[in-house]
Parts: C-alpha cells; structure tokens; sequence
C-alpha cells in the first residue's frame, strides 16, 4: 500500500530500533523539527530551537522512509500530512522538496510563522517543479487566509504539475478542522485509486 506519513506523531520521536539523530522524548521539540528558522523576536522566545526542518526533512528521507520500506510491503508512492505547525513542515517540503513524497495534505499550515517568509519569498520554485505530486490544503476560520491566498495565487501563476485542491472550511475551527480536513484530502487525493 501507500505509505503516509502523520507528522504529529513523528515530531521528536526516533525509531524504535535506535535511529534518528532528532532523538528524542515523543513530541517534545515539535516546533524544532517542524518550524523554520524565524526571525520574529515572539516567535523566537516561544521556540527557541526551531530551525530543524532540513535535518528532520532527512531524516524522513534518510531513515524513516527506507526502514519502512524494509519493514513492510509499500509502493514508492508516499504522503505526508500535517496540521498547524506540522502543515506549515508539509508546506516547506513540498515547496524545497517536492520529490520527497508524491502527495501532500496541510491543514491549516501556520504559513504565518515568521512573517510569511515561506510563502512570500520561496515560491518561485514553484515554476521549476517537475513530475506528478498532489497537494491538498484546507484553512479554518482562524487560519491565515492571506498567506494561503499567496500560496494559491503561485500554483496558479506558476501552473506546475501538481493536482491541487484548497479548501476554506470556515466552520471549522485550528482545534476541530484536523480530523475532518485529513479524511477530504486522503479521499480527495486517492479518489482515482
């Protein structure tokens, strides 16, 4: 089957034999792994160790996706889904690195962190980005609107070939919206399957 990835539970966690330089306890440095490197001085004092994005992206890449590979009988087709800070991760992953899975679901990405930087300055990429991936965003009530119209305005402008599908779900709110955004995506994406 198809192998996807829910960020939530990975973030701060190694692999039960030992792997993972991100060592350590479940959960405990979300926005490490999860955040970008950010300049807002707020943001800062709330987390003060993110930046881990390219050392979590590899160990995605360079231990997680090939042990599951060893350990049970997958396609190389793979997703990823993350909500708030983690969609915001999925985000920057399909932007620097949309080969690492060919399918994508964010709900309610925090594009917000440091002042829209993701999303205002990296997705010219966008207009590089080669082979099939999909991406399937969803946005609450109190999600950032303004940062996933940018988003949306580049897959447009850039036309690359990806199947998107954005979503405002504006009775929903960042604490109700995962569970029912996650289950659209997975059948939005997988529909054809």
């Amino acid at each position: 089957g198809v192998g996807v990835v829910e960020l939530d539970d990975l973030a701060g966690a190694q692999l039960a034999d030992g792997g993972g330089e991100q060592a350590g306890d479940r959960g405990t440095e979300r926005r490490r792994d999860l955040a970008p490197i950010t300049t807002v001085p707020d943001e800062q004092a709330k987390a003060p160790k993110a930046g881990g994005t390219d050392k979590f992206r590899a160990f995605l890449r360079d231990e997680l996706k090939p042990a599951i590979a060893r350990r049970y009988r997958v396609t190389r087709e793979a997703g990823i889904i993350g909500e708030s800070v983690a969609g915001l991760f999925v985000v920057e992953t399909f932007v620097l690195e949309p080969s690492l899975f060919d399918h994508y679901i964010a709900v309610d990405p925090s594009v917000w962190w440091n002042e829209q930087h993701l999303v205002r300055t990296e997705l010219h990429r966008l207009a590089w980005l080669t082979g099939t991936t999909s991406l399937y965003l969803a946005n609450s009530d109190e999600g950032d609107a303004e940062g996933l119209a940018i988003l949306t305005h580049a897959l447009t402008s850039y036309a690359p070939p990806v199947a998107w599908t954005f979503e405002s779900m504006p009775d929903e709110h960042h604490g109700t919206i995962y569970p029912h955004a996650a289950l659209r995506g997975i059948r939005k994406i997988f529909a054809n399957d």
